[in-house]
């Protein structure tokens, strides 16, 4: 195989050359001179492998050919060997694995091939990643540069590797270099080599491909939008060989080579190629090795950390227990061997731990990705663990399935992966295990004696009911209380041990326990998690004492954080002045506090520490003057569209056009933008009940090809579905793909919990900066809510979010068009009433419209932060005919 990408656009007319193959299109630089060359190759016809579904193969010979040794093998003989039969396939890996030395003691190929894969992994996930490639077949790069510059580029890297000394240097006498580009064209998908067929344009973001492209049209001589913004842009000009967009190179020559194969160049620069290696054959960095014997002798010498204990899974199989929508659960189960693990503490008690992450790969991509954490008691030690991961996918198609499995207590892992045929129809496995119902992460079966494990909710939000499910083994619990915020609720004497639970109508930070006696009333075991935790930006508030509180004596000072996604807390210290009082570890946050006696001003102050060193605080006065009191000086922020008598976004005003009313109080503007630079959180809240079918689809696209139009890279969406009652399809992300796939599955069935929806929704917008704006989209009224409209309703005036509702076919003269318009208004929204599919498109187009034309306005109240009970804001704009929409008020 040769290197490089298509042959040059126009070529000569003479040539005899036949097409380009599949072969050809990987791109990988050969062993240059500094500066870096770009160059562009073609050769003759060469054999393509016979097609071969890789994952019909039995796993030893699947994983050998797409994890890592089948890079080894040159195309040809690649071929050849799948096209054998498969005991034959197995002989001849048997031989090409066999020790290449005999004269040592070890097997270097063998051993080489166990090093690349350790070095390979430790930097990167999957094989599918070409850097993992890269490392496996050439070692760690002499040079690795990340191009950090996400506002120009995508996810971009240039590798660099020097020639072996036998290769002959420079004229400047500098080694030669091979060089590859490689970047991720989307997030979620492996990373790929750049090859000049891809175009320059694939490798900048979307943005700043508008601007070049305007560059190159009418902007010269302006300087280069990604030159101006990334100093790194003019590397990656040298490495590509293309200046800007499109300005290619200036010259063109072909050569002949040994075997026939001609071969055409173009490049920018002046240089001529050197191969790795004799001059007389090319050799890339993606190549199988011309000398296998000297590739695992160097192999084998490659620095890398000890392996890590190897965990013992048994019992592995994969079954399809049920139908979720279009798609099937598709579920790997396994026993791990509790001798291989090591107990760590996790508060009073000591855990095992294991932490599982599972990928579906399929058409040479990651599909899905997720972790969980599966923890037991350590004692009685149990023979196994049972584990299961669970996964939705379409039926009939082919997948991947790995599991990586990682005993956090000493370290040990093993990976375990099966090719899997997804069936049109369930098919369950007969074995007994404990799987929670709608679990994504299932429970497993607590076989020891006398234990309790609570299942803890399949949502990140709660509302109002919910099943509580605690498993008991042994014979000495007899009874289990379960409590919320440590309040008992219900007691169950006999299995199975089930209780339903109310929590706050509107969702709030709970703490869910279960606790099992014995017949005389002693604590034989319990469990507790926390439900609805706050999310968002790291902030920390202080509960107790309450603010202007004038207190002395021993008191109680309690604070609530939240923290940002994937992160967590690593420790919270309460002090009294400059004394540390206490410095926690786990919740609750709270600890005692002697206030000194007499009238001194004192203060409390929280300090959080994340697992990354960031820390936040907040400090509450006690005892202070009237003068000293605390003020809160947060700003109002408020988010106005303002039109014309016609209904046209009016643009280009300033503050001086603007007046704020506070309770009928003038209000000095101290802040004011447009929201061009501002980010954006979106919200799709789709309605998908029963009366939604035949129009869901349309409802989809239209959705997702908002997003498209709308986000821009530092915007967040997530996408949201509810029926019978509210489902998160996907967390707040930038990556617009994922929110496509999530919205792929969801299926038109059952009723219309359209208040729950709201609140849900509005849970995950909490702790976000900027601007948020959700677009709730029903057909008709709520049917199925456990949340009363009122109570609805007033947590979106609360929520500082502007909710756009699409009304989709609803009647005239039903209560839920009055409903939804009263609810625009209030959030500063807006409402439309959408009759058919094809419209959909255009009330789409006027949300994005107006969230990228209105006005931050933002002040500070003239009244005092305790003033309790919702605060009327009026903004009002002096041009005549204009009208105002933005949040009627809020609650301080």
């Amino acid at each position: 195989m040769t290197l490089f990408s298509a042959p040059p656009s126009n070529p000569p007319s003479n040539s005899k050359l036949p097409r380009i193959t599949a072969a050809l299109l990987l791109a990988v630089p050969l062993f240059v001179s500094i500066p870096p060359v770009s160059f562009a190759a073609t050769e003759v016809e060469s054999n393509e492998p016979t097609a071969v579904d890789l994952l019909s193969l039995p796993e030893e010979q699947r994983a050998f050919f797409q994890d890592g040794p089948g890079l080894l093998v040159p195309t040809a003989e690649r071929a050849r060997t799948l096209a054998l039969e498969e005991a034959a396939r197995s002989e001849w890996m048997a031989r090409f694995l066999a020790d290449p030395d005999p004269s040592t003691l070890t097997n270097e190929l063998t051993e080489g091939i166990a090093r690349r894969k350790r070095l390979a992994t430790a930097d990167f996930a999957s094989p599918l990643d070409v850097r993992w490639q890269l490392e496996f077949l050439n070692g760690k790069p002499t040079e690795r540069i990340v191009i950090d510059c996400g506002q120009v580029f995508r996810p971009l890297e240039l590798w660099e590797y020097d020639a072996p000394e036998s290769v002959a240097r420079a004229k400047d006498g500098k080694p030669l270099r091979g060089r590859v580009l490689v970047y991720q064209p989307s997030l979620g998908e492996p990373f790929r080599a750049w090859r000049r067929t891809d175009g320059k344009a694939a490798i900048y973001t979307d943005d700043m491909l508008y601007w070049l492209k305007s560059w190159e049209e009418f902007g010269r001589p302006v300087p280069r939008a990604d030159l101006e913004i990334c100093p790194q842009a003019r590397r990656i000009d040298r490495a590509t060989g293309i200046s800007g967009l499109h300005n290619s190179g200036k010259y063109k020559w072909s050569e002949e080579r040994e075997d026939g194969t001609v071969v055409h160049y173009a490049g920018t620069y002046s240089e001529r190629p050197l191969p790795i290696g004799r001059a007389t054959k090319g050799e890339t960095l993606f190549e199988p090795p011309s000398d296998l014997v000297e590739w695992a002798r160097a192999a084998a010498l490659t620095d890398v950390p000890p392996a890590p204990a190897t965990l013992a899974a048994t019992d592995i199989e994969i079954d399809f227990p049920r139908r979720e929508g279009q798609r099937m659960v598709a579920r790997m189960r396994l026993d791990v061997d509790r001798a291989g693990l090591t107990a760590v503490k996790d508060g009073e008690r000591e855990v095992v731990k294991v932490l599982a992450r599972a990928s579906i790969e399929t058409a040479g991509r990651v599909f899905d990705e997720q972790r969980a954490r599966f923890r037991a008691p350590s004692q009685p030690p149990l023979p196994t663990l049972p584990i299961s991961i669970e996964q939705s996918l379409r039926p009939g198609s082919r997948y991947l399935f790995r599991v990586t499995l990682e005993d956090e207590g000493g370290g040990g892992s093993v990976e375990v992966a099966r090719a899997i045929t997804v069936p049109n129809e369930p098919a369950p496995s007969t074995r007994e295990f404990a799987v929670a119902e709608s679990e994504v992460i299932p429970a497993f079966k607590v076989a020891s004696r006398d234990s309790l494990y609570l299942l803890p909710p399949s949502d990140e939000v709660t509302l109002g009911l919910w099943r509580a499910d605690a498993l008991v083994t042994g014979e000495r619990i007899v009874k289990v209380i379960f409590l919320v915020d440590g309040q008992p609720q219900l007691v169950r004497t006999k299995p199975p041990y089930q209780a339903e639970l109310r929590f706050s109508t509107i969702p709030k930070k709970q703490i869910v326990r279960a606790e099992g006696y014995d017949a005389e009333g002693k604590l034989v075991a319990a469990d507790e998690f926390a439900i609805n935790q706050p999310l968002g930006e790291f902030e920390v508030t202080i509960l107790e004492p309450k603010v202007g509180q004038r207190t002395s004596g021993r008191i109680m000072a309690r604070a609530q954080v939240s923290t940002p996604d994937e992160r967590r807390i690593e420790s919270v210290e309460i002090r009294l002045g400059d004394e540390v009082i206490a410095k926690l570890e786990k919740e609750p946050w709270e600890a005692q506090v002697t206030v000194p006696t007499g009238n001194e001003i004192a203060y409390i102050t929280v300090v959080a520490t994340l697992d990354d060193g960031t820390t936040s605080e907040a400090t509450r006065f006690l005892n202070a003057p009237e003068n000293l009191s605390e003020v809160d000086v947060d700003l109002v922020e408020l988010f106005a569209a303002v039109t014309d008598s016609s209904g046209l976004l009016i643009e280009g005003l300033v503050a001086a056009d603007f007046t704020v009313r506070e309770n009928d109080r003038p209000q000095a503007i101290q802040k004011f933008e447009p929201v061009d630079n501002l980010p954006l959180t979106v919200g799709l809240v789709l309605d998908t009940s029963g009366s939604m079918a035949g129009s869901l689809t349309e409802a989809q696209l239209a959705a997702v090809n908002f997003l498209e139009r709308v986000l821009k890279p530092k915007d967040r969406a997530f996408a949201m579905a509810f029926a019978g009652r509210p489902t998160l399809l996907i967390p707040p992300t930038d990556d617009l793909g994922a929110v496509r796939l999530s919205l792929e599955g969801a299926q038109a069935i059952g009723g219309t919990a359209l208040h729950d929806a709201l609140v849900a929704g509005l849970y995950y917008f909490r702790g976000r900066s900027g601007q948020k704006a959700m677009i709730l989209l029903s057909d008709g009224d709520d049917t199925a809510s456990q949340i009363e409209w009122k109570d609805a309703f007033e947590v979106a005036r609360r929520g500082g979010v502007a909710v756009y509702p699409i009304a989709f076919k609803v009647p005239f003269l039903t209560g839920v068009r009055n409903k939804l318009q009263d609810l625009a208004q209030a959030t500063g929204g807006r409402v439309f009433f959408v009759d058919k599919e094809e419209e959909l498109a255009s009330a789409y187009a006027e949300i994005e419209r107006e969230l990228r034309n209105r006005y931050l306005i933002a002040y500070a109240s003239d009244q005092l932060q305790k003033t309790p009970g919702f605060r009327k804001v009026d903004v009002e704009v002096k041009k005549r005919g204009a009208k105002v929409r933005t949040a009627r008020g809020y609650y301080p």
